[in-house]
Formats: structure tokens, sequence, C-alpha cells
């Protein structure tokens, strides 16, 4: 289906926001009732974690740019994403452990092993908040550009680190070897 058939079979709705496409990425692996909840809040962490990332990109843009009013703008938007990533949990509130353990028996069978926290996305905006720890890039060398752009992420400032910057320029004192230190440590 080319992209002008693909238009006129869908709703304007449905083409924006790509529905046909978004409602056969749940792939399930077991028959257990909650891994399709527990695949669909999974998908939506992602994808705010995805908008956070964004959000704070911003914010340090802003930063750099000396624009605290544009950089304050972006980081309440991270504050309020984060409510509706925390809501995700509680639709999962009723999974138990031993609801959890034949989904992810399954899933490891199928995909391998694996966790959220190996997710590139979670592992970026973690980087961004500061919080550097270099032992989880080899996870992503299986996935070479999302290792190549964990590894930028790591070696950059974080955006505490353009924090402290800006209010260096603003004649806070903040120590030299604080400003100057490797953006990749924690």
């Amino acid at each position: 289906m080319n992209g002008t058939e693909q238009k006129t079979s869908q709703t304007p709705y449905s083409a924006w926001l790509q529905t046909e496409i978004l409602h056969t990425l749940q792939q399930t692996v077991s028959d257990h009732p909650g891994e399709y909840t527990f695949l669909i809040n999974a998908q939506v962490q992602e994808l705010y974690w995805a908008l956070i990332v964004r959000e704070m990109q911003a914010a340090q843009a802003s930063l750099r740019q000396d624009n605290l009013a544009e950089a304050h703008e972006a980081l309440l938007r991270v504050v309020d994403h984060h409510e509706p990533l925390n809501a995700t949990w509680r639709s999962l509130s009723w999974i138990t452990p031993s609801d959890l353990m034949p989904i992810l028996t399954a899933v490891g069978a199928t995909h391998g092993r694996d966790t959220a926290l190996h997710g590139w996305t979670y592992r970026h905006m973690v980087y961004l908040f500061g919080i550097k720890q270099e032992q989880h890039l080899e996870h992503f060398e299986l996935q070479p550009h999302r290792f190549e752009q964990l590894q930028q992420a790591l070696h950059e400032p974080s955006l505490y680190d353009d924090v402290l910057a800006f209010l260096s320029r603003r004649g806070f004192k903040i120590p030299a070897g604080v400003i100057r230190r490797d953006p990749s440590k924690t």
C-alpha cells in the first residue's frame, strides 16, 4: 500500500497517529492474561521516556543559550510527563510476581533475557539526569546506532552539568573542578 492509498483508507486521526501500525505492535509470547497489560504498559513507558529525553534535551539547549525561562518550561513538562508515567504502574498492580514469572520466562525463551534497565530510552534518560554508568553500554552493542547514541550521551554533559555551568556563568561560585570534570562520571 503506498502513502496515497494509506491516507484514503484511514481517517485523518488514524493516519496521523499510525493506529493501524500501533495496534500490531503487541506481540505476546505467553497465554498469561497479564502479558498484554504488561506489554502495553512497557510500550507506554518507553514512549514517555523518549518524551522526557526530548524535553531534557530542550532544557539543556535552553540552558546553554542562557534562556532560563525556556529551560524552566521544559523541566516543568518533564515533571508533568512523570505523572502519567508513574500511573502506568498502577494498572500493573494486579500482576503478582507469580504472574510475572511465566511471562518473563516465555519472553526469555523467545527473545532472550532482558530488563527495562536495558532499554535504550531508559538508559538515555538516566544519562541525561547525570547517572552515568558506563558498564550498561555493553548491552547495546547489538544495536550499533543506539550504542553510539548512548556513548555520546555518556560523554556529554548531563542536565545537571548544564545547570551548574549556567549557574557559574551567572556568577555563582561553582568550583572549577566541578565544571571541568569528566562528564562521563556520575
